[in-house]
């Protein structure tokens, strides 16, 4: 298929790569009324459930940015809130964060060059990556560099979920990457401890053996012991586990000494 959806009647999602990477599975067009070519009971554009159609009608021909093209926080206020990083040294970044829909994605009738045996009412989005159904962008109010060690495994929240800095990340004057590790589950351990832990709907059994360095500990899933780095994601039985900070005090007693993990981590780049 040439990534359309079918939209006859009925809401239907559909998923696509922006620019940015992220997948665009939150972005709805929702159409009502008979197989008519203009379609009496109204069209509208729905975003992380937020309509933005403000009660106007999309006809054939008519773009997604017909009533809005550029989302902020004062459409979706959680998913694209405006926030702010503070780094090791206690500088403070402000961020904003925007969508902006592609006009040249717009409803259709036909056949869909082909691929459909009946002609039918679709949205053409299309099956380039460098033309993308929307763009999402991060901005901040200061430039930040992400190869300064201040700034790793701080935070930043991307479209309503959290994500760290991670280390290999760079920024030269002819090379940049941004490499972001997110998780669905934190966990803090101390030394010697075990957790029964639920992620995605597997149980695992996490433990910390013991701290060896301020960068590196000895980290248990189901009975499977590894040694790993801080701030290099590793996995183990099938879990992926990403130290995000080691908390380093006593060389012998372990029960001091502790580690907050990422469990089932998510990356960009």
């Amino acid at each position: 298929m040439r990534g359309w959806a079918l939209l006859l009647g009925v809401l239907v999602a559909f998923s696509v790569v922006s620019a940015s990477g992220f997948a665009a599975d939150q972005i709805y067009v929702a159409m009502g009324g008979s197989s008519n070519l203009f379609y009496d009971s109204g069209s509208s554009v729905t975003v992380y459930g937020k309509d933005i159609s403000n009660g106007g009608q999309l006809a054939i021909n008519d773009s997604v940015t017909r009533f809005k093209s550029v989302l902020t926080n004062q459409d979706l206020t959680t998913q694209l809130a405006a926030g702010s990083l503070t780094d090791a040294a206690g500088q403070i970044y402000y961020y904003t964060q925007n969508i902006t829909l592609n006009s040249n994605k717009r409803i259709e009738y036909g056949t869909s060059g082909g691929d459909l045996s009946l002609a039918t009412t679709y949205l053409n989005i299309g099956s380039s990556a460098y033309d993308p159904l929307y763009t999402y962008r991060l901005s901040f109010n200061t430039p930040l560099n992400v190869s300064n060690p201040n700034v790793i495994n701080k935070k930043l929240t991307i479209l309503g979920s959290d994500y760290i800095i991670g280390p290999t990340s760079y920024y030269t004057t002819s090379l940049q990457q941004l490499v972001l590790y997110g998780s669905s589950l934190v966990l803090t351990l101390s030394g010697n401890q075990t957790r029964q832990v639920t992620v995605e709907g597997s149980e695992y059994s996490v433990g910390l053996l013991g701290v060896l360095s301020p960068t590196r500990a000895v980290i248990s899933v189901n009975g499977n012991p590894q040694s790993i780095e801080k701030s290099v994601p590793s996995i183990i039985s099938g879990l992926s586990v990403y130290v995000e900070d080691i908390y380093y005090i006593n060389t012998t007693d372990q029960t001091q000494n502790s580690v907050k993990l990422d469990l089932n981590s998510k990356h960009l780049q």
